[in-house]
């Protein structure tokens, strides 16, 4: 086996690849297969996912609930099952968009190809689930063809300072290039804050703490997990955890992690209820009840952060792309194309601004 952060690989056979990765709630039965195959025109990846789905009537209701489901099927036809899948963190989610990746890099080594010849890609047929790649730049577009035109540019004479990754496209995620008309600059993924502002936030925050009568000074004090419910829940599963994968004892013992788990739920639930009713704060089905403010700091904060954001020229707020003189700048995530914001003070033609820009280039003007 091989894994990729939190992903197990579990296996490859002609092409198709499988996935496994667990469920944050440690129970064996949500584990989430999947893998990754590409359609014979070489263009499109399908997922395939298999998992476990609880009927909830069968799992926590009695012999009536149950026998209303099996009418509900024989005479409305209609079933209704879902599941959770929590993940465990970054890393997971990370290691779920690498192994996606490798499907997009199929895809790119079968452009040109019908797929014809192809071990491992199968005829089109119907399909399960299908992903859908987030928008990459369009050359239609004349911005998206502009700024990856001046990317080809700056490549021709530094191809070292172009970015390069795969969803994106070969000219799709900048460069990291400045000179006295423009700058432009690849999306970062790992941006840090350098202008001071957290320090400044925390500083505020320390300054204006909530009432001590305010709802949020009420609901932080209370340990939500240091409750009985929950460690029976955590004892559930240790001892869950402990016995062989898919065993009689396992779904047995899993049973009391769902009990314990619904009780915890209901207590907590019924807690914030009555916090709600003490300050007159609608309960809107639980919405924000872990964040309400009834002693007026939250306004304070919204006005002073409105006033008081990250500076220009910080790192967060650097755009992807300025052209200097107009102030006309660009910002996009990831790649180009992928949910771009502009900002146009001067309402300028940008075909003259690119003009300039790639003219400064064959100029030399750094």
């Amino acid at each position: 086996m091989s894994y990729i952060g939190e992903i197990e690989k579990t296996g490859q056979f002609s092409g198709l690849v499988f996935y496994r990765t667990s469920c944050q709630c440690g129970s064996t039965e949500h584990d989430l297969d999947f893998w990754l195959e590409l359609e014979e025109e070489g263009s499109q990846i399908v997922l395939w996912m298999e998992h476990n789905l609880s009927w909830r009537c069968w799992q926590r209701g009695g012999l009536w609930e149950r026998l209303k489901a099996i009418f509900k099927i024989l005479f409305r036809g209609e079933l209704t099952i879902s599941a959770d899948f929590y993940f465990r963190g970054e890393d997971q989610i990370r290691g779920v968009i690498a192994a996606l990746e490798e499907g997009i890099a199929k895809v790119q080594m079968a452009e040109g190809d019908n797929g014809e010849n192809k071990p491992g890609i199968r005829k089109k047929r119907d399909t399960m689930n299908q992903i859908i790649l987030p928008q990459r730049a369009d050359k239609k577009n004349e911005l998206d063809f502009l700024l990856i035109s001046l990317v080809e540019a700056i490549n021709r004479i530094n191809p070292e300072v172009v970015a390069h990754g795969i969803l994106g496209g070969e000219h799709g995620y900048g460069a990291d290039y400045e000179n006295d008309v423009f700058v432009m600059r690849p999306y970062v993924y790992d941006a840090e804050c350098s202008c001071g502002f957290n320090e400044r936030a925390e500083a505020w925050h320390e300054a204006h703490p909530h009432s001590p009568k305010c709802y949020s000074t009420e609901v932080n004090s209370i340990d939500f997990y240091d409750h009985e419910y929950q460690r029976n829940r955590n004892e559930a599963i240790d001892r869950r955890n402990a016995l062989p994968w898919l065993s009689k004892e396992v779904n047995e013992i899993q049973k009391e992690v769902i009990y314990w788990d619904d009780k915890h739920r209901e207590w907590k639930e019924s807690v914030l209820k009555d916090l709600c009713k003490k300050h007159n704060i609608p309960w809107n089905d639980g919405y924000g009840c872990m964040i309400h403010c009834d002693c007026g700091k939250a306004l304070l904060e919204e006005k002073y952060f409105r006033e008081n954001d990250h500076l220009s020229e910080c790192e967060l707020c650097l755009p992807n792309f300025l052209h200097k003189k107009s102030g006309y700048r660009v910002e996009w995530y990831k790649w180009i194309g992928r949910d771009m914001k502009v900002f146009n003070p001067q309402n300028v033609n940008i075909s003259d601004i690119f003009a300039e820009c790639e003219e400064s280039l064959r100029g030399g003007r750094g």
